[in-house]
């Protein structure tokens, strides 16, 4: 069976954010929830700064368990596209969703609230520090930490040249409530014909999460065009 990878979002493990995704998948594919350093059932910390050895984290990872396909969600969505542009060898394909290449301007200063809100989590919202600690143990506050200095003030950009070199089937399928996600969804489309584009007209950031019968459609559909042309060649 070919593997499927799934690379969580903020805060999120693999089997969190991906479980509708895992019992559908598991009837025809391997699939293999993935938890980044600092997370979930992952032994290893999350590191400071965090993208760049989470990504070779990852990379060790994948060619261990071999190529498959790859899907992310929000940051996950960032690891899979640099692991395409960086390893398009350990990639049959990848699915983002909630996912922007770049931060607009317009949104620097939202996203730096969102930075010092989060870190005043455990007083204004116990029920989600409650929940983090449930999945990733006493460590979450360090992990949130790292991961949101990191998505805050040094977001992974990837920029249009990177785009139009890109090799590896993409598919992203962002919801329609996010104006910059469905921007993106245009623009990366635009520039390079490999990108196949999807919007979920009332999805939030979490589309995938909201209507997982429909994601899982496309997704699947997706995946089953790439078979079907490789088998042609």
């Amino acid at each position: 069976m070919k593997n499927i990878y799934f690379i969580h979002g903020l805060m999120g493990t693999g089997e969190s954010h991906f479980k509708e995704q895992m019992d559908r998948f598991k009837k025809e594919y391997n699939v293999l929830p993935i938890d980044l350093p600092g997370h979930g059932q992952n032994a290893q910390d999350a590191e400071d700064p965090f993208f760049e050895p989470t990504l070779e984290w990852l990379m060790k990872e994948l060619r261990k368990t071999g190529p498959g396909y790859i899907i992310g969600l929000s940051m996950g969505a960032s690891f899979a596209l640099h692991l395409a542009i960086r390893y398009p060898e350990l990639t049959k394909g990848i699915v983002l969703t909630g996912y922007v290449p770049t931060i607009p301007k317009h949104m620097h200063a939202t996203m730096e609230k969102q930075y010092h809100y989060l870190h005043t989590i455990k007083e204004e919202v116990p029920e989600t520090a409650t929940e983090y600690l449930f999945l990733h143990g006493g460590r979450w506050e360090d992990t949130l930490h790292k991961v949101v200095k990191c998505f805050t003030y040094h977001y992974p950009d990837v920029s249009d040249q990177q785009i139009k070199e890109l090799t590896v089937p993409t598919f992203i399928v962002n919801g329609g409530k996010e104006q910059h996600e469905v921007d993106s969804v245009h623009h990366l489309s635009s520039l390079n014909k490999r990108i196949r584009p999807e919007i979920i007209p009332d999805g939030g950031h979490l589309a995938n999460m909201e209507y997982p019968s429909l994601f899982n459609e496309l997704t699947l559909r997706f995946i089953h065009t790439i078979e079907k042309s490789t088998s042609i060649k």
